[in-house]
């Protein structure tokens, strides 16, 4: 590969290409910062619609340090992986008490934040002030490899090794500062619509078509290599919507795993029946006026599976030591996972 021809392709491709995103040349860390961390785990086309939303409240790294810990999990509601609205929170009060609010520029110092991890450092460091650390995605992977010609598991130690060490050969033919973050995002942005996965990959449209090694070879449905994932766990669980007719009553999930600190409706281990629902309201000191059964639901976690049977409960008001009642027009204001949008309108 001829590292100054091949960064000078990306960087005009890039520049002549690139989308238009509401995060992207604003020149503000807290922008990128936040695009960074929604993006993990989210679609572009999701985080297009919540980014503005986000931001309208929560303008800045101080109105985002200030808010409770509930407000910022019920604007994050919907995008999952709520430990990164949590992290998010942590970082903007440390940024805020020991940083006096200005983003570190350093990569290093920044991974020294709560959720800034390798890649999300490198992607602040070097979109917000040119540091030349490369940036290593499933796109960048993907192109990567395929211009490289690398037939080796893309997401082995040895293959990530190799292909950063192709990415710091880009990145040291770069005389321009500006032309740091047009490179590296650029890779991203080249995988992204254009060197997709699969049969989806579009070689005629690409840069690179001449310099890569997979469409020489007519090598693209075979190259990234990626072995084939672990099936998710499943796990059964019953929903049980309690309600007076005029509350909700509302749990808190524990503060560590999966949704932590999330609020949900009463849930508990395994299918049960209709009669062991009743009874298991009953143990809770609820009498129960009527039971309905739900239709059934399932919600798929990157690493697990939910299969939901759910019932509604009337029952009178009785306090219940570990949750809460809730009155149906203060339910907007308690963060609800995705999990249990399908059961939402029976909170009603």
């Amino acid at each position: 590969m001829n590292e100054k021809i091949t960064a000078e392709k990306i960087i005009r491709w890039y520049k002549q290409n690139k989308r238009a995103f509401p995060w992207r040349d604003t020149g503000e860390p807290y922008d990128v910062w936040l695009s960074e961390i929604m993006l993990q785990q989210t679609r572009i086309p999701v985080i297009l619609e919540r980014f503005p939303e986000f931001k309208r409240r929560f303008p800045g790294l101080f109105s985002l340090a200030n808010a409770s810990e509930d407000e910022v999990l019920k604007e994050w509601e919907g995008l999952g992986y709520y430990s990164r609205a949590r992290n998010l929170k942590k970082c903007a009060e440390l940024l805020v008490k020991e940083y006096r609010g200005v983003f570190p520029k350093d990569s290093s110092e920044l991974q020294k934040l709560p959720g800034i991890g390798p890649y999300t450092a490198a992607a602040i460091a070097c979109i917000t002030a040119y540091e030349k650390t490369p940036l290593i995605d499933g796109n960048v992977l993907r192109v990567i490899s395929r211009v490289s010609g690398i037939r080796d598991d893309v997401k082995s130690t040895k293959t990530v090794r190799e292909i950063r060490s192709v990415l710091t050969g880009l990145l040291d033919t770069v005389q321009i500062p500006e032309d740091v973050p047009a490179l590296s995002v650029g890779i991203m942005e080249l995988g992204e619509v254009v060197c997709k996965p699969g049969a989806g990959a579009e070689c005629a449209e690409c840069p690179l078509k001449d310099l890569c090694e997979a469409n020489k070879c007519g090598l693209t449905d075979e190259i990234p290599f990626i072995p084939p994932k672990k099936p998710r766990l499943h796990e059964d669980k019953t929903v049980l919507i309690i309600s007076t007719g005029e509350e909700v009553l509302l749990e808190k999930r524990p503060g560590e795993g999966l949704l932590a600190n999330m609020w949900q409706p009463v849930m508990t281990e395994g299918h049960i029946s209709l009669e062991e629902a009743r009874e298991f309201a009953e143990n809770l000191g609820l009498t129960v006026k009527s039971v309905q059964q739900l239709p059934d639901a399932d919600h798929v976690f990157s690493h697990k599976e939910w299969h939901m049977c759910a019932y509604k409960l009337c029952t009178n008001h009785v306090t219940v030591p570990g949750k809460t009642w809730v009155s149906k027009n203060r339910m907007d204001k308690y963060a609800i996972p995705s999990a249990f949008s399908g059961f939402k309108r029976q909170f009603n």
